[in-house]
């Protein structure tokens, strides 16, 4: 048996937005700076996955039967904006 892996192109979306990977849904409900370190917190919602999660940037989530969702990159909200997050997507095919 072998498993193979797709990877989704990386999406940037703003907080508040809910972006969709397979059967996921990410909610992206905080994006900010917290002790020096670029960090979003995310809902995961699935047929089988209700989960929040806060991950630094770089940092990664395996959702067992689903795949790997990353945090690449957080960008900051300038003054009275909301900030954004760019996320890419492994999942796991088997």
């Amino acid at each position: 048996m072998t498993t193979r892996s797709s990877r989704t192109d990386p999406v940037r979306a703003s907080q508040g937005s809910q972006p969709h990977f397979g059967r996921l849904r990410v909610g992206i409900m905080r994006v900010g700076e917290h002790q020096g370190r670029r960090k979003a917190r995310l809902w995961i919602n699935g047929p089988d996955t209700h989960l929040r999660v806060d991950l630094p940037e770089g940092g990664s989530q395996h959702l067992e039967g689903h795949g790997t969702l990353t945090l690449e990159a957080v960008h900051l909200p300038s003054p009275g904006g909301r900030g954004e997050v760019t996320l890419t997507f492994r999942a796991d095919d088997v």
